[in-house]
């Protein structure tokens, strides 16, 4: 895929960066095996796009921006009435085994952080004597 984010890169640049920036997105779909249904669910950005204009929408009444409090209520207020247009997901049923997935996922980069930890500290107590006689001496 980035070989063809590469290609796109000259003639269509636009189309180059969005591959892009779904690229790590799209490669987590795959590693953690999501059913087909909620991979159609979870690769759109429909759903963010529909709750942004709706906020927008709530807010554009709005002449006089006082402070950031304000914002926020404005903000919490739109996505309120956008909560009243969800719809479930495609694949909602899916989910579980999806929070399963991701917990495994979490759990191995843990395990893998604290077994590349342990390998540095080992090869620096390792090294810390033969430093240590390398300056006695």
């Amino acid at each position: 895929m980035q070989a063809l984010a590469d290609e796109l890169a000259h003639s269509h640049p636009g189309a180059a960066a969005s591959l892009r920036e779904g690229l790590a997105e799209t490669v987590t779909l795959q590693r953690l095996g999501v059913h087909p249904q909620l991979w159609k669910s979870l690769s759109s950005t429909n759903p963010i796009e529909s709750m942004i204009g709706i906020c927008r929408a709530t807010s554009r009444n709005v002449k006089r921006w006082q402070n950031g409090d304000m914002c926020l209520r404005w903000t919490a207020a739109g996505m309120l009435e956008a909560e009243r247009q969800f719809r479930k997901i495609i694949g909602y049923s899916h989910l579980a085994a999806l929070a399963l997935a991701v917990e495994r996922d979490v759990a191995a980069a843990r395990a893998a952080a604290s077994r590349s930890t342990t390998i540095t500290t080992d090869m620096t107590t390792a090294t810390e004597p033969a430093a240590t006689l390398a300056a006695t001496h």
